[in-house]
């Protein structure tokens, strides 16, 4: 049995019958399921809040005194008016280990983001650079992204509260108030993670995953990229707007893409590297190549069908490829996020703008809601001038990253490695302290205070 074929119980679903999925699992896996599953859950239970801190929290992010019992009342927000055409279809694409570190002119020898950086190089495409993923894997970004809520290590997707209700931060439920269809993409297995149980019910109307087309080549992880974003173009309805989150699968180990077959030459990436005898990194640069290249193509396809669609890339998480031995903080962690479509431009965000995945449901909802359309965010939006990004471990802004349990900070440059001094964080990490225990609350004990 090798890592590409074996079976693990987290991607066991090599069935569509989810008892006979369940049964694969011999008793040492399942004893050590359970076990992985409550320390999970165990690091992040022990945060004590009581009902006046959390009131506290929600007074300091709603900026005003509000007398409720309701956590989501301290996250409701009215939105300023749109700033673009509203469009037919938004595609919300997440790549695998999409990390910005490539996009950099420093890496541009390599090509392996051509196709990206293709698209920004068009006037009406922008991209925000200071950002950060939610945390340190996929299943992170895409609870922190689908629920608006940040990552907590509390893993919404298995609690059973998820189950029972909508967080009225969800980004699918808000937007079918816009008259969107919600359908969620996933070019793996629909037990993954419980992500296909887990988007639906938490405000998608559909979920399409591996499971749901003929796919060429792929692996334990599911069909390559390639063939997925295939399956959306044929199965892709355009009798109502839409709005669709994608996350692809193949820029992920065991990089087993044919890159040969796709067109990828060593010689493609040698040009930007010292060393061209490292065959395991060319290969795990190629398979970046191909990730970038059928983002791009898919892109090309959608917006020449549907030329009044947004386009909005970015990556679940960064720190998977590295090229040198000393990155700095933003070469490894930073992800990109970008808008293209109509309405889009250059200067459409103030120079100080920073964010994270919980900035995209609001930066997305302000972007197209009619004016005073209520919605509910821990985030703030780029379009009111957001400027700071975080997670479980970092910060950003414009000017630094850092991480908050220690004093390491680097001033950010795209250029060159610049060690700043920590600038005074009391204001923001008060401001982090309300999200995150606002978040508690709501995903441990609900939406009563």
């Amino acid at each position: 049995m090798t890592y590409a074929n074996s079976i693990h119980w987290e991607n066991a679903a090599v069935s569509k019958d989810n008892f006979l999925n369940e049964a694969i699992l011999d008793d040492v896996q399942a004893l050590y399921r359970a076990y992985s599953t409550f320390n999970k859950f165990k690091k992040a239970t022990n945060l004590n809040l009581n009902s006046e801190q959390v009131h506290n929290y929600g007074t300091l992010l709603a900026g005003h005194t509000i007398v409720t019992t309701n956590v989501e009342d301290y996250l409701k927000r009215e939105a300023q008016g749109a700033k673009i055409p509203k469009p037919s279809h938004i595609f919300l694409i997440i790549g695998e280990s999409y990390a910005e570190w490539p996009l950099l002119p420093e890496f541009k020898d390599l090509n392996i983001a051509n196709e990206v950086k293709g698209i920004l190089d068009k006037d009406n495409a922008v991209l925000v650079k200071p950002f950060l993923p939610a945390g340190s894997g996929t299943a992170i970004a895409v609870n922190s992204i689908v629920t608006g809520l940040p990552n907590l290590s509390l893993y919404p997707n298995y609690k059973p509260e998820s189950y029972k209700g909508t967080y009225a931060t969800a980004i699918g439920s808000q937007m079918k108030q816009l008259g969107y269809k919600t359908r969620f993409w996933y070019g793996g297995f629909g037990s993954w993670q419980r992500i296909k149980e887990f988007t639906l019910a938490q405000g998608f109307d559909e979920f399409f995953s591996c499971s749901d087309f003929n796919y060429e080549s792929g692996n334990a992880w599911g069909s390559e990229d390639k063939y997925f974003f295939a399956a959306i173009t044929s199965l892709f309805a355009d009798n109502q707007p839409s709005f669709n989150v994608i996350l692809t699968s193949s820029n992920h180990p065991p990089f087993t893409v044919d890159l040969a077959k796709e067109g990828f030459d060593e010689s493609i990436v040698t040009s930007g590297l010292n060393d061209t005898s490292n065959k395991e990194l060319i290969n795990k640069l190629g398979h970046f190549w191909y990730a970038d290249k059928q983002i791009g193509n898919f892109v090309k396809r959608m917006q020449q069908k549907y030329p009044d669609s947004l386009f909005v890339i970015t990556g679940d998480h960064a720190d998977r490829l590295n090229i040198i031995p000393n990155p700095t903080i933003f070469e490894r962690y930073a992800i990109p996020f970008i808008l293209y479509g109509p309405g889009i431009n250059k200067n459409m965000f103030a120079n100080n703008v920073a964010g994270s995945h919980i900035t995209i449901a609001p930066t997305l909802l302000e972007l197209i809601a009619p004016k005073d359309f209520v919605y509910y965010t821990v985030g703030e939006s780029l379009t009111r001038g957001n400027s700071f990004g975080f997670n479980d471990t970092f910060w950003i802004t414009n000017e630094n990253i850092g991480e908050f349990d220690s004093s390491k900070t680097e001033m950010l440059s795209v250029t060159h490695r610049i060690t700043a001094p920590k600038p005074d964080l009391t204001q923001q990490k008060q401001l982090v302290d309300a999200m995150q225990g606002l978040s508690w609350w709501r995903i441990m004990k609900g939406n009563q205070i």
